[in-house]
């Protein structure tokens, strides 16, 4: 199997992972019914200065196959980019014989009269592929930091070793460190998101000057109209995260939310942005290694993607969504466009296991061509970071001149 994913990665365009979904109604339906619409509530974005109703879900009217659809982002790249890097982290907990490189980040928040509390992070719990502040302010940054190329620069296309020894998930969801400007931002070769689908009525499919939009009123921007009183937010709550459904925190509005036939979730793993992805060798070019290296960034990306399908797909506004039974389309898009069936979903394993075999067989590949991860290892917050988390946690930190307990 191994092979058939090497020869992928060196000829084909990417892998394609569709699954349709529909909002978990606590077991009210059977898995294949899809004949009731479901509610769900959809990410929401904050209000751009000046334009009214910019805020709230995002939806598209787009038309497909002789039909309009209205398209709703239930949950963004950004936001799935994490949820794979999440699903990654509890594998690895369950899992300390799974290889990769391992790197955790812990500190001390110091609070009045009541002593320290510690606190600590995995890298794989950080923002954008967790490259910026979490990790620079500490006091091994310099020796760890991945983007030091050169004279500060990175060129994935000139040497991607030290990311793939240090924090091989940034070559797949990608990551940035924003004192080096553009020259450190790494782009994403996986990515992914999920849908929400209306199909709209017929008439209003045939006639192209009729705009369709799901109702999404948003309570939070002034001047919204046809909203009943009784829904209109108090002054008290305006500022509230669970009255736009950010975070955690389901929406408190009816209104947050929209009708939907079903969802999309959709993961592409590109291996045509892979092939630019090189692995150096003593300053020169080794072609073996530069595949060996991409293999297992792919392999990885397989893996997270079947993690995700065991992990779930409660999204962050709130809403929990299921499989549809037997909706699951997985494809190999050729270089010239043709899709064909993956080879190793011949194997009647499961997904998950076959996965998990490609992955530690191409690590073990990689590691004969010199491509090894870095030992696991602890990174120390310096005083930034531990007022950064203080801030976060709303801990109220001490002066050193007072003392701690």
């Amino acid at each position: 199997m191994l092979d058939e994913l090497r020869n992928a990665v060196q000829e084909a365009n990417a892998l394609y992972f569709v699954t349709l979904l529909r909002a978990d109604d606590a077991g009210a339906r059977r898995p294949d019914d899809t004949t009731e619409p479901s509610i769900v509530a959809p990410a929401t974005y904050a209000a751009i200065p000046g334009v009214p109703n910019s805020g709230g879900p995002r939806v598209n009217r787009v038309r497909t196959h002789d039909r309009a659809e209205a398209r709703t982002v239930l949950s963004s790249t950004g936001a799935e980019a994490h949820r794979h890097k999440l699903a990654l982290r509890d594998a690895l907990a369950e899992d300390p014989a799974l290889p990769f490189p391992r790197v955790h980040v812990e500190g001390a928040v110091d609070l009045k009269g009541k002593g320290r509390r510690p606190w600590a992070l995995d890298i794989l719990d950080l923002p954008h592929g967790g490259s910026d502040t979490y990790l620079r302010w500490t006091s091994e940054w310099s020796e760890f930091d991945p983007f030091v190329m050169g004279f500060g620069q990175l060129d994935l296309r000139d040497d991607a070793t030290r990311i793939y020894q240090r924090c091989i998930h940034m070559l797949l969801v990608g990551g940035w460190a924003s004192y080096y400007r553009a020259a450190a931002r790494i782009p994403r070769t996986l990515s992914s998101s999920i849908e929400g689908i209306t199909i709209l009525p017929n008439d209003t499919a045939d006639d192209p000057l009729v705009t369709y939009k799901t109702q999404r009123s948003d309570p939070l921007i002034k001047g919204t109209i046809g909203l009943p009183e009784g829904m209109k937010p108090k002054k008290k709550d305006k500022d509230k995260l669970s009255a736009e459904g950010l975070g955690d925190i389901p929406g408190k509005h009816p209104t947050s939310k929209v009708l939907i036939d079903y969802a999309v979730a959709k993961t592409t793993i590109s291996f045509a942005g892979l092939r630019q992805i090189r692995f150096a060798e003593n300053g020169g070019r080794s072609h073996e290694r530069d595949l060996a290296g991409r293999t297992v960034a792919a392999a990885l990306g397989l893996l997270m993607h079947e993690l995700v399908q065991r992990h779930g797909y409660y999204l962050r506004s709130g809403c929990s969504l299921v499989p549809i039974l037997g909706k699951t389309s997985r494809v190999l898009v050729g270089a010239d466009g043709r899709e064909s069936a993956l080879p190793w979903d011949q194997d009647a394993r499961p997904r998950l296991t076959i996965a998990r075999e490609l992955y530690v067989a191409a690590v073990q590949a990689a590691e004969g061509t010199g491509l090894q991860f870095d030992p696991a290892r602890t990174l120390h917050a310096d005083r930034n970071l531990n007022d950064a988390v203080s801030h976060s946690t709303r801990f109220e930190r001490v002066d050193e001149d007072e003392g701690v307990a």
